[in-house]
């Protein structure tokens, strides 16, 4: 992935402005974790014992992660040193290409200029002039009077903690729409639909809120394409939701794909959000190059349980489905209860369920069908003790 940097340099008396696009190195951070890991693999007991000196399968299937989590650092160090591409950034202003000010000597004008030039590259909008000018005081006026490189985490960081400037203030609810009950899913509880009509793109748009606001935690966690469909097979309600790796292009880059089910949206938004943190799991395990699941995605290991209880999960056994049974911890609940609260408010539309489907797995079918024919950690998650409500 590649990521812009803004970088500044006087070229014969002209200031110019260029947007460079490279692979970013690792982050220290992820190098520390890396080392540690490896220091953590090399002290554990070692595989010696089991059967007459047969390797311990989890010891192999840790050294497997390990080695792909190597070349994966290897791969964007040495992508990291290759040129990179740049193009002159565009001024919004007076349509010049590159020409701005900046640094302590630039004036106000000169780096409110630039600022609005590059907030606009980063948003995908005009940002308002409130924007540009605190941007360009707070950082153009500070950059390196010769020469600078501006990295987008510093932008994102300053967007992040300046959301009132770029974002639209919220629209303060009228009395009558402040005494209402508190938008929870079930039927008897959906929104009527007075205000705006009930979308399935609003429902998309917040599981996506929900999917970011895990990221935020856990970095290494892939983009998706979140996916409305039916967890029913042949009759039977099998699946909640799935994670399904590298089935979309995006812009040319690959993404995963997360299912949420219609029928599952009878439920809770805590259990909906729950949904989405046992597939985000399966994702970061995927870009960790670790194997979670067997028997085509449906039997869930050790493995799976480790890296679900680090997003915030609680886990236990679900025969015969391994460690496959995942409920939210009062600790998580409270972290997200922004996007589970956004989650409900959007649960306003969910698929029916007919009459004599039943809940469990397809009959003659225990778990061949989703990871035989697609290749990648998958979950065809059956839940047979939870069903609509």
């Amino acid at each position: 992935m590649t990521v812009p940097t803004y970088a500044g340099e006087v070229v014969d008396g002209q200031r110019r402005v260029w947007v460079v696009h490279g692979t970013p190195r690792p982050s220290a951070d992820e190098l520390g974790e890396f080392l540690r890991s490896l220091r953590e693999f090399g002290v554990s007991p070692s595989a010696s014992a089991v059967g007459g000196g047969a390797q311990d399968p989890r010891r192999s299937e840790r050294e497997a992660a390990l080695m792909s989590w190597k070349r994966d650092l290897l791969g964007r160090i040495e992508a990291a040193e290759r040129p990179a591409l740049a193009r002159p950034l565009l001024d919004l202003v007076g349509g010049l290409v590159g020409q701005f000010g900046w640094g302590p000597g630039a004036g106000g004008r000169s780096a409110t200029r630039l600022a609005r030039a590059i907030l606009a590259a980063e948003l995908g909008v005009v940002p308002s002039d409130a924007a540009c000018a605190v941007f360009g005081r707070e950082v153009i006026a500070r950059l390196p009077g010769a020469r600078f490189e501006l990295n987008a985490a510093v932008i994102t960081d300053w967007l992040a903690a300046n959301r009132f400037l770029v974002e639209p203030p919220p629209v303060a609810p009228s009395p009558e729409r402040s005494r209402r009950e508190p938008v929870v899913a079930g039927p008897e509880s959906r929104n009527d639909g007075a205000d705006s009509p009930a979308t399935a793109s609003a429902l998309v748009a917040a599981c996506e809120e929900a999917w970011a606001a895990i990221g935020a935690a856990h970095p290494r966690l892939p983009d998706v394409v979140v996916v409305l469909g039916t967890g029913v097979e042949r009759g039977r309600l099998v699946k909640l939701g799935h994670w399904w790796g590298g089935r979309w292009l995006a812009d040319g880059k690959v993404r995963g794909e997360v299912l949420l089910a219609g029928e599952a949206l009878h439920l809770d938004p805590g259990t909906v959000f729950e949904i989405l943190l046992h597939e985000a799991a399966h994702g970061l395990n995927a870009a960790r190059g670790i194997k979670d699941t067997s028997r085509g995605g449906r039997y869930h290991n050790q493995r799976f349980r480790e890296t679900a209880e680090e997003v915030g999960l609680a886990v236990s056994e679900m025969p015969p489905y391994g460690w496959a049974k995942t409920t939210l911890t009062p600790a998580t609940t409270e972290r997200y209860a922004g996007a589970i609260t956004s989650l409900g408010e959007a649960m306003r539309i969910a698929r029916q369920l007919e009459r004599g489907v039943e809940i469990g797995e397809v009959d003659g079918d225990r778990g061949g069908r989703d990871g035989a024919q697609r290749g990648n950690a998958d979950d065809g998650r059956s839940k047979s003790t939870a069903g609509p409500a």
